[in-house]
């Protein structure tokens, strides 16, 4: 009859706990995805949120410095779109303008 070998058995059960916890993870993930309807800068807003609420402040202060430089600005036409200040002042107009424009 073969030993058990308490080490092995805790290792394993360790592997199962962090593996129900990635689980879990992934599945609150989708759903912060899914509520933001995946908006990255909504969701990059939320994990600041939520890192200012675990008092990680300079963390939540470095995201929220992701999210603010590349902020998307409203097309004037057709509302949110990928369009950088920097390309409004330039005069550049998003894909659905420029369709309506040929």
């Amino acid at each position: 009859m073969r030993k058990i070998d308490l080490g092995e058995n805790r290792a394993v059960h360790e592997f199962r706990a962090r593996l129900d916890e990635l689980v879990k993870s992934r599945k609150l993930g989708h759903e912060i995805s899914a509520a933001c309807e995946w908006n990255g800068f909504e969701i990059m807003a939320v994990f600041a949120a939520a890192l200012e609420d675990a008092n990680f402040h300079r963390r939540a202060e470095q995201v929220e410095g992701w999210y603010s430089e590349d902020r998307c600005i409203e097309c004037a036409t057709c509302g949110p779109d990928m369009l950088t200040a920097e390309e409004v002042a330039a005069g550049k107009v998003c894909e659905l303008c420029a369709l309506d424009a040929r």
